[in-house]
């Protein structure tokens, strides 16, 4: 892959991460992550909401998209390790 859409596959997930996608986008995200099966899709996810937590006060919500997000990740940590 080149150094181009390597470039574009990490803004695609930060913008996930952080705004999220509209349905092209993630289109595109999908495209890429098919071509980097290496890449941690979730790392993005992971690292914005452990930022979030390292500074939002205790009386502030999640954006949506993070929290969304999380929930998703949650589900699918709890699936495989006890199925569905």
């Amino acid at each position: 892959m080149s150094t181009t859409r390597d470039a574009r596959l990490l803004d695609l997930l930060a913008d996930r991460a952080t705004e999220g996608l509209d349905a092209v986008a993630q289109r595109e995200l999908s495209g890429l992550l098919r071509e980097r099966p290496e890449v941690d899709a979730d790392g993005f996810d992971l690292a914005a909401a452990a930022l979030y937590l390292a500074v939002a006060s205790a009386s502030e919500e999640a954006p949506p998209n993070l929290r969304s997000g999380l929930e998703r990740q949650g589900r699918a940590w709890l699936e495989s390790r006890h199925g569905s």
